[in-house]
């Protein structure tokens, strides 16, 4: 099993550096379709938590400026396993919260946080779900967790019947209506939207990707995780209030949880943490293609730049998924009633004849 958990340089411009070094495992159909951005790197991660001076990202609304940086956010989509991922860290002896005021306080956990409605940084007119902890502090490193996509939306499809929550309404383009559909494949739809473009917004912004399939019973997934996400040299505090006793690693220089001592918390955890919603839609890509042929192809060929091994239903080669800020959408206007000068995350497939 070859862990997915590609690491940028560090020390080097942000905007000078690859987007990721791809496993090649998720192009199946010799180089069809690619994944490729309209906005710089720097004005993406100025609209996330993640501490950049190069980006000039050191603040934000509600950010304490005197507070120094958290070590590691984890985000992504909810749904995706970062319960899960804080869980284990935080069973490991790492304070690390996830995105509510309950699960493994203190919030947000002083070594980090793996929370969904983190992945957008909040403004004074465009707060985030207001059930996540408020965040007084920014973080000196960002990671990208991931599931497979129709994985995600057969989940997060089938559990709001009044359709699934838009948690960042100013930061991403709603997906055009589409009349007539039935509330299960409407939600269906927004999740896919929701999918590709929450996913390649942090993406965008992240120095790492983890897939969530690479961890569940996985524990040597966890050291390259830790150093990654700066955790080496933090002290860790296990919950039976003992500092855990951590061999040092002498190949990685960092103090890491060993293999053993990870299977253990892992063989206590449950692999899915939120399998009370053990009822889930069972939609294929052929149902979605046919309701949204763009945006499933799109979908497709992100999961693909995503280490995904995905077959499309259409052929794909000269196809780009083009991802940025655009617009603002009326609709957003309307909602907030006023003039909001923040551009929204969009991605669209462009096909050859289109340009």
């Amino acid at each position: 099993m070859t862990v997915l958990l590609v690491c940028l340089m560090l020390g080097v411009p942000v905007d000078n550096l690859p987007d990721f070094t791809f496993d090649n495992r998720g192009d199946d159909n010799g180089g069809g379709g690619r994944l490729e951005f309209s906005t710089s790197k720097c004005e993406s991660i100025r609209r996330s938590y993640r501490h950049s001076t190069v980006c000039s990202n050191t603040d934000g609304f509600d950010i304490d400026p005197n507070r120094e940086p958290a070590p590691c956010l984890l985000t992504g989509v909810g749904r995706a396993g970062t319960k899960y991922v804080a869980h284990l860290l935080n069973e490991l002896g790492w304070s690390i919260n996830h995105d509510d005021l309950v699960s493994f306080c203190p919030c947000p956990g002083m070594d980090g946080s793996v929370a969904h409605p983190y992945a957008f940084k909040a403004t004074r007119m465009c707060r985030n779900a207001e059930w996540a902890p408020r965040l007084r502090h920014m973080f000196s490193r960002l990671g990208h967790v991931i599931r497979n996509p129709l994985g995600y939306i057969n989940s997060r499809a089938h559990n709001h019947p009044k359709g699934v929550p838009d948690y960042f309404p100013c930061n991403m383009m709603p997906p055009p209506p589409i009349p007539g559909l039935g509330q299960d494949i409407r939600n269906a739809r927004q999740a896919m939207y929701k999918w590709t473009l929450q996913n390649t917004f942090v993406h965008h912004t992240a120095d790492f990707q983890l897939r969530i399939e690479d961890v569940n019973g996985h524990p040597e997934a966890i050291e390259p995780l830790c150093h990654a996400c700066g955790l080496a040299d933090r002290v860790r505090v296990r919950r039976n209030g003992r500092q855990s006793p951590v061999p040092r690693d002498q190949r990685r220089g960092g103090w890491c949880p060993s293999v053993g001592e990870i299977s253990e918390v892992q063989a206590s955890l449950l692999a899915n943490e939120n399998s009370h919603w053990t009822v889930k839609a069972n939609y294929s890509w052929a149902e979605l293609f046919a309701i949204d042929p763009d945006m499933t192809t799109a979908t497709i060929i992100t999961g693909r730049a995503f280490g995904y091994k995905l077959a499309a239903l259409e052929p794909t080669v000269g196809l780009v998924v083009r991802c940025g800020f655009g617009r603002l959408h009326s609709r957003v206007l309307r909602m907030l009633r006023r003039n909001v000068s923040q551009r929204q995350w969009e991605c669209r497939l462009v096909r050859p004849e289109a340009g």
